[in-house]
C-alpha cells in the first residue's frame, strides 16, 4: 500500500500519524534547511531530517519496527 502526505498548510504535512514540518533559516532568505517529524500521538520531536522524501522513508521505518513488537 502506497500512503501519501496530507498538507496541512504551507511546511506542515500529516503522514502515517506524524506530522513533518519544515525548518526554516533566516540566513537562507527562508528556504527550507531540514524538515521535523513530530509524533502526534505522543506530541514530541522524534527526528530531524535534511529533506521530506527522508522524512516519509524514516517514519515508513518506524511504522516496519512497530509491526515487528
Amino acid at each position: 500500500m502506497k500512503y501519501k502526505c496530507k498538507k496541512l498548510q504551507a511546511g506542515y504535512y500529516e503522514y502515517r500519524g506524524y506530522e513533518i514540518s519544515s525548518f526554516e533559516s533566516n540566513y537562507g532568505g527562508g528556504i527550507t534547511i531540514a524538515w521535523n517529524i513530530r509524533n502526534l500521538k505522543e506530541d514530541w520531536i522524534v527526528d530531524t531530517v535534511n529533506t521530506k522524501w527522508q522524512a516519509k522513508d524514516l517514519i515508513d521505518y518506524y511504522h516496519l519496527e512497530e509491526l515487528e513488537k
